[in-house]
């Protein structure tokens, strides 16, 4: 035999060992990690308003039954009412402030400072002239937030001045608008709802 014939046999014999030992030994390391899955849904705010129903008589006395949005009141000098107007933020809201307007038609026949209440008694900070918020985190449950729990007529109400407010009222309006994005509760009521609410 040749000295070429047998260099290509050695060549030949020689890489058929390489691939036989590099099939049966060598080995890759090899991960492969679980694919990363997005879901995604709807961030939402959402707020109701109601009070306690109170007596059909219009006297103000809290009466057994679903909350209602308005009730009628018959204004005595002296008298209390109840009126406790509540922001409902629902479950699951995203982190929102929530504001509260007030329109005390009423005047100066109360004797009750609404004001103070919803200040230093339901913790609400004052934005404006008759415009509170609170800030609220999101939860899991429902966030009741009292705006104040009722009114009282002076005793020295006269019924000129009853009569004089016939027919006027205590208007509470709510609103809500998520925290994300503004810089506090005065850009955010700017943003939002400062153009129709003045």
């Amino acid at each position: 035999m040749t000295t070429t014939k047998k260099l290509v046999i050695a060549v030949v014999a020689l890489s058929l060992a390489l691939i036989a030992f590099a099939g049966t030994t060598l080995a890759w390391l090899i991960s492969t990690p679980d694919p990363v899955t997005n879901t995604f849904t709807a961030g939402d705010v959402q707020i109701t308003l109601d009070e306690a129903p109170t007596s059909s008589d219009g006297y103000g006395v809290v009466i057994a039954g679903n909350r209602v949005t308005k009730n009628s009141y018959k204004l005595v000098p002296g008298r209390t009412y109840a009126k406790d107007p509540t922001v409902h933020v629902q479950a699951n809201s995203e982190p929102c402030y929530v504001y509260v307007k007030i329109e005390n038609q009423l005047g100066d026949i109360l004797d009750t400072d609404i004001e103070n209440e919803i200040i230093n008694t339901y913790g609400w900070t004052k934005l404006s002239d008759n415009l509170y918020y609170r800030a609220v985190n999101a939860s899991a449950s429902v966030v009741d937030l009292i705006v104040f729990n009722g009114f009282k007529v002076a005793d020295d109400a006269t019924n000129a001045q009853i009569r004089a407010n016939n027919d006027k009222q205590i208007i509470v309006t709510a609103f809500a608008v998520q925290q994300y994005g503004f810089a506090d509760a005065q850009a955010a009521w700017d943003a939002n709802f400062a153009s129709n609410n003045n």
